[in-house]
């Protein structure tokens, strides 16, 4: 979540105290959550059997004296907002529709080096905005402490963008400033996530470095509030070998709940992750005491071959976030969190606008696809995912409260035209009803009496059994054994398509990541620019995950380069970048001959993880070379497990 600067202060009431500020915002909430309907969406499926109005979604049990006195919604639908963004004025509006959508939590970033600009000097007016908004609308609160200020980074001379990045001088201002917000909004905010997305753009530092962060975090807002929640940072992307750092001893018991931020480009890939996720907890002996939040998804980023983002049908991104919604319930996230609330210019790339609502607070089309998926879900929902038979349908069981059965179904890859009476695994009843997004929640497909065409645009049905006996538990999708020996990648066949199980292409538009595509000597190779006006050292390469995928203490990986360098005067060579327990490594430098043509170059890699870290596997880079490097083809090998 990207992030505004801008001083915080109202320029509608100058010379109010922060007091009077406070009571003047809660006021126009309080106007606002009882007075402003959000447009209620024309295609909404009706809910099969409606929930009781004013149902509390709290824990109504008794509250012991050694409790707060209050518990947290129990809904699982959140939102990320971006509070940078707004003005004093809008954050009322951003916290209502929100709530009009059906969001009962709304995560937010509180930027260290906005509220706290030079020591003891505390600028909480949006945040104290923000918590009267959601107080009066019955929204809870996460809130993301983030962000270094100059005064308190380890590289304060360095430019914002990486001095608030970096790990503070000490770890003294840090615990300092967390006691101090906690400790201002004790019994208010009950869930406090120790930074963001711990990619390489928001955070500069090891994984020791985060760790040290997060139990020192850990201790000053256990201090300030023993009520409190404390949640790990999801790290860039679905880093299994970072999370299975933090759940070791020293860590553990420092947070509440692991955060997740999918990187896939389907949401049914992520199911792969949280079934490892679920493994990793087992090992560790926290079991279920961990709980699984998702608080950063969003559409994949994408780039062509300017570096733009092209923009994208509005129906794709309304199916994505409903997939999105109903795999993570089905594998265990107890919290979903759709990134972003609103578009706004810090957000929203150019051409990629994936909030749900647009600048001026008006529903996109997602906005009312996914008030449609919680007015169909039931209350404290169980979903579990399953694939039917030998299609690539797949769908997700919703049960809870006594309602009758619902579920989404859609399929995988592609569009399959099947009639109802088919699906196996599906048993209807004169009661059944099926609709689309597509259409009017009025239309029952299953009157029609015509096969059905399914895409990735989820089904709605409610009313009807499910015979699990003709379906299959998506779990971790595992094959037994690796359906070959090797996987490869050539670019004499697949320039038009990759099919040799390594996959390149995707990344080719990536920032140094644009190879030219020649023939040399006889092969189409893609060319590794490591110096001059055009440098684009890199060529990213995604291993098949039924090949191999989370290869934790598991076997050794041979990966085989096929390279060639021209120049005799000068030295060239390579090496390979890779995901590992010990987080992003280098293989030892590869060098290659000069000018005696096509060679093949064997790497061993006793510990590659292989598991999609920030979308792939490894990436060969050139930088160090004294000339380009040609790399014609690329096979990966693996090696015996180690008896596992």
């Amino acid at each position: 979540m990207s992030r505004v600067s801008g001083r915080l202060y109202s320029k509608q009431i100058p010379q109010c105290s922060v007091r009077v500020r406070a009571v003047v915002v809660t006021c126009l909430t309080l106007l606002i959550c009882a007075s402003v309907s959000f447009p209620a969406p024309s295609n909404t499926p009706p809910q099969v059997r409606p929930k009781a109005p004013g149902k509390p979604a709290v824990n109504a049990g008794p509250v012991r004296a050694s409790q707060p006195g209050w518990q947290p919604n129990e809904s699982p639908y959140g939102v990320v907002l971006d509070v940078q963004s707004l003005s004093l004025q809008q954050i009322p509006q951003a916290v209502q529709a929100a709530h009009q959508l059906g969001f009962k939590m709304i995560r937010t970033v509180v930027s260290w080096n906005e509220v706290e600009p030079q020591p003891k000097s505390y600028r909480f007016q949006k945040y104290d905005a923000l918590v009267a908004s959601a107080k009066s609308c019955g929204v809870d609160l996460i809130l993301t402490l983030s962000y270094c200020p100059p005064w308190a980074s380890s590289l304060p001379g360095e430019p914002a963008e990486i001095s608030s990045r970096s790990m503070p001088e000490g770890l003294e201002a840090w615990s300092c400033f967390i006691g101090a917000t906690v400790t201002r909004y004790k019994q208010k905010v009950r869930f406090w996530q120790i930074w963001e997305r711990l990619d390489n753009s928001n955070f500069r530092g090891t994984r020791q470095d985060y760790a040290a962060l997060l139990i020192a975090a850990s201790k000053a807002v256990k201090l300030a509030d023993p009520f409190a929640e404390v949640l790990a940072s999801e790290p860039g992307g679905m880093d299994l070998g970072f999370i299975a750092y933090l759940c070791q001893k020293t860590t553990l018991n420092s947070f509440d709940a692991i955060c997740l931020n999918p990187r896939v480009e389907t949401p049914e890939l992520a199911a792969r992750y949280f079934s490892v996720l679920k493994s990793i907890l087992q090992k560790t002996g926290s079991g279920p005491a961990k709980k699984i939040y998702v608080t950063d998804w969003s559409f994949p980023l994408r780039a062509d071959a300017t570096g733009s983002s092209p923009r994208f049908d509005p129906a794709e991104l309304s199916s994505f976030v409903v997939r999105a919604y109903a795999v993570a319930f089905s594998m265990g996230a107890e919290r979903v969190f759709w990134t972003e609330l609103r578009d706004s210019e810090a957000n929203s790339p150019e051409g990629a606008s994936w909030g749900l609502l647009d600048s001026e607070f008006q529903p996109r089309p997602a906005a009312k696809a996914l008030k449609a998926f919680i007015d169909f879900a039931p209350q404290r929902l169980s979903a579990e995912l399953w694939a039917m038979g030998d299609t690539p349908l797949r769908v997700v069981s919703l049960r809870g409260d006594g309602a009758a059965n619902r579920a989404l179904l859609w399929s995988a890859t592609g569009e399959l035209r099947l009639s109802p009476t088919e699906l196996p695994g599906i048993q209807f009843s004169p009661m059944s009803r099926m609709w689309s997004l597509q259409q009017q929640a009025e239309t029952n497909l299953l009157q029609q009496g015509e096969p059905v065409a399914f895409g990735n645009i989820p089904v709605f049905i409610s009313d009807f059994e499910l015979a699990s006996s003709q379906l299959s538990k998506v779990n971790a999708w595992f094959p037994p054994a690796p359906p070959r020996d090797y996987v490869y990648l050539d670019l004499s066949e697949t320039n038009a398509n990759e099919g040799g199980g390594i996959t390149s292409g995707k990344y080719r538009s990536w920032r140094a990541a644009t190879p030219g595509i020649f023939s040399v000597e006889g092969r189409v190779s893609a060319k590794l620019e490591p110096t001059g006006e055009e440098v684009n050292p890199f060529l990213y390469c995604d291993v098949d995950d039924d090949f191999l995928f989370y290869n934790l203490n598991g076997s050794p990986v041979t990966v085989e380069v096929t390279a060639y360098a021209a120049d005799t005067a000068v030295s060239a060579g390579f090496n390979l970048m890779y995901d590992s327990p010990r987080g992003h490594v280098f293989s030892p430098w590869q060098p290659v001959e000069t000018g005696v043509g096509w060679k093949q170059y064997n790497l061993t890699l006793t510990d590659a993880l292989f598991a999609n870290k920030l979308g792939f596997d490894f990436r060969i880079s050139s930088l160090g070379s004294k000339q380009p490097v040609f790399v014609a083809r690329v096979v990966a090998r693996q090696s015996k497990p180690n008896g596992d």
